[in-house]
């Protein structure tokens, strides 16, 4: 065991060098980091810097949420109407997803609303006039709201039937013990993938590995180095704007900055603090923020049954609610599990399809790269493995929950409940989230 974990430490090591944190030939140029924490003056998570934006396009990459969260990404000028364009993006900066101009937004702010797994990049390119600028990220709290509860109100019919199944079997596969250790292994993988593809052609053809990664990375090579502060709390940063007011400044317009400002500060609260543990206010949310990628889904797998019980809502007695709960938490889970899986399988799919293209190009080595796809898709192997794996486990784990609410049941005269109904819930989630092919 101790060997497993310090190789799953290692290859999130690999991860966090190689896929989270921008490549960039030039050591002295860097994209900067926004880090989302959380926020110091209400709720969710928030990150904020300033910058003048002059003649240099400004590179910036954002890290800290998670695929529960909703992002706001917000934009624009201090001090003047300066028009600029902000451009989102994902895996790498020819991967554009949004892109705005200042001068068709509403009030001159550009806000993009999301949600994302991984680090997303802020890329913010110059007009004719020099401009102070605000970059800040916003995310909400985590909402697990998307699966609708599977229970509805047991009939009399339904409860009057009588014990004729016996007491359900535990199915096969690993014990319900819960553990983080596949998301170590799956961001691992994703990690390796482009660690090989740096290797493709290591030693005898440098050039070719950095025109490699030029290529895969394009503008984190060209990013500015940016020496900004950072902020975590809206108002502290108001202060230092009032109070320090930056290069680009020297003709403020301090009523254009009021109304720009009022305009950021209420939208940031106003989406920081939505009750999004409410349903039907977190459905319109995932409506409005979309997932940056394919991958990320924000609706349940099609067919769920609607499984009868004595207490269909969360309101039952107290032996329900600890299992609903844990339930619950566990079909989130699973959701992760399907994200991390779809979302890397992706990722290296498309790093294969590149590396393919690349090694036939003057100068590519066909040989150098076939040897490197195998160990890409034997790194694959190892992640449907742990899928598989993980998987297995939360199947277990499913099934002790629904035979806790099995007994809930019983105390409330229903015979048998998971034999007749629940196990309806349980086989629909080994269908729903078995691993492709």
């Amino acid at each position: 065991m101790k060997t497993v974990l310090a190789t799953l430490i290692f290859m999130m090591c690999i991860c966090s060098t190689t896929w989270a944190q921008p490549f960039t030939l030039d050591k002295d140029l860097k994209p900067f980091l926004l880090e989302l924490k959380p926020n110091e003056n209400g709720k969710g998570k928030l990150v904020i810097t300033n910058a003048d934006l002059n003649s240099e396009t400004l590179y910036y990459y954002v890290k800290g949420h998670t695929m529960f969260e909703f992002v706001d990404v917000y934009v624009f000028s201090n001090y003047n109407n300066a028009s600029f364009t902000v451009e989102l993006v994902d895996s790498n900066w020819k991967d554009v997803v949004y892109s705005e101009n200042t001068a068709t937004a509403e009030e001159g702010i550009v806000n993009f609303k999301f949600r994302d797994y991984g680090d997303f990049g802020i890329r913010i390119i110059p007009g004719d006039e020099a401009a102070n600028i605000t970059i800040a990220a916003s995310t909400t709290e985590p909402s697990k709201t998307y699966l609708p509860s599977p229970f509805v109100k047991m009939k009399e019919s339904e409860a009057a039937v009588t014990n004729t199944a016996g007491m359900a079997s535990q199915p096969s596969g690993t014990t319900g013990e819960s553990t983080p250790m596949w998301m170590y292994i799956a961001l691992g993988v994703a990690g390796l993938l482009i660690a090989l593809l740096a290797g493709v052609l290591l030693g005898r053809r440098k050039k070719s590995v950095s025109l490699l990664l030029l290529l895969l990375w394009g503008g984190f090579a060209m990013a500015q180095q940016h020496d900004g502060v950072i902020w975590h709390d809206k108002d502290t940063y108001e202060d230092w704007l009032d109070s320090e007011r930056p290069s680009n400044s020297n003709i403020p317009n301090p009523i254009e900055m009021g109304k720009r400002w009022d305009k950021f500060e209420k939208d940031l609260s106003s989406n920081t603090d939505k009750a999004v543990g409410m349903y039907t206010i977190a459905t319109s949310m995932y409506d409005k923020y979309q997932g940056l990628t394919d991958c990320l889904s924000n609706t349940p797998p099609p067919g769920a049954p609607s499984i009868p019980s004595f207490c269909e809502t969360q309101q039952c007695k107290d032996c329900f609610v600890d299992a609903r709960n844990l339930l619950q938490e566990n079909r989130y889970t699973f959701e992760q599990l399907k994200t991390i899986y779809s979302c890397t399988s992706d990722f290296a799919n498309t790093a294969i399809a590149f590396g393919n293209s690349f090694s036939t190009l003057p100068g590519g080595s066909g040989i150098g790269w076939s040897f490197q796809r195998i160990k890409i898709e034997k790194s694959l192997k190892t992640l449907k493995k742990s899928y598989d794996k993980k998987y297995n486990e939360l199947l277990s784990s499913q099934f002790d929950i629904l035979m806790m609410l099995n007994d809930c049941e019983a105390q409330h005269g229903i015979p048998d409940w998971y034999d007749r109904f629940g196990h309806l819930l349980h086989e629909y989630t080994s269908m729903a989230y078995k691993r492709p092919n």
